[in-house]
């Protein structure tokens, strides 16, 4: 069997006495846009930053193309290729739009060629210049996002990338993870916005208190009636 592009096993996080992720295993063999739902507290972005090295878990492994990514720092796991969005911005005041995208590059040949690259993709072409405090809100989710695509990562993760976002700027950005996930990235997609994940995935996760609930299509998982109950607050739904 080939490795997983990602993959996690009997993953497990307790903060004191809470238990954030509960022996979580799944693993997805190919790209596309991996949905992941669930009520506040259901352990979605814990999952991420398990993935992404900033929670090292109690028990179990995540790993990236078999590799596995366990313990390592988030610069390490970037550099193999996983890579990530915070739900709330973390850019730096200090810096341009164009600096933020080099930073990742270094002393790289073509770095600034492939900044300007990206950029374009995601419609900050003439905000080189600017600092994130002259940039929309919208602007900044998306300066956020071509940073993480700098490193041309074989999976990204998007932890809440629609919150606060108007209609419009939701729209278009869910146009962009459809561009990327046409052009081979894969996306693990956190957000509440349930019917643009149902809308956009490939595969949706459900977890509901640190246990995986659901793990299917995304029609699959919205005829649920665990989910339904659970999550979709369908009272009418019985055995």
């Amino acid at each position: 069997m080939n490795p997983a592009v990602f993959e996690v096993q009997d993953l497990t996080v307790r903060f004191g006495g809470v238990t954030a992720l509960d022996g979580v295993s799944l693993r997805h063999d190919s790209g596309g846009v991996v949905g992941l739902i669930g009520a506040n507290g259901a352990g979605k972005t814990t999952f991420v930053n398990v993935l992404s090295g900033v929670v090292r878990p109690a028990r179990g492994r995540a790993l990236l193309d078999g590799h596995d990514l366990t313990g390592l720092p988030p610069h390490l796991i970037a550099r193999a290729g996983l890579t990530r969005t915070f739900q709330n911005l973390r850019l730096f005041g200090s810096l341009t739009v164009l600096e933020h995208l080099l930073v990742p590059y270094g002393a790289r040949r073509h770095g600034r060629q492939r900044a300007l690259t990206l950029l374009a993709e995601v419609g900050l072409t003439g905000t080189e210049s600017r600092h994130p405090a002259e940039l929309a809100y919208g602007e900044q989710r998306r300066l956020e996002l071509a940073r993480a695509l700098a490193l041309d990562p074989r999976v990204v993760l998007l932890d809440e990338p629609l919150a606060g976002l108007a209609g419009s700027e939701s729209d278009e950005l869910m146009t962009l993870f459809g561009r990327l996930r046409d052009g081979g990235t894969t996306l693990l997609l956190v957000e509440h916005d349930v019917p643009s994940v149902l809308r956009i995935s490939d595969r949706v996760l459900v977890l509901d208190r640190g246990r995986l609930l659901a793990d299917g299509t995304p029609a699959e998982v919205a005829s649920d009636p665990e989910v339904r109950q659970a999550y979709l607050g369908d009272d009418d739904v019985r055995d």
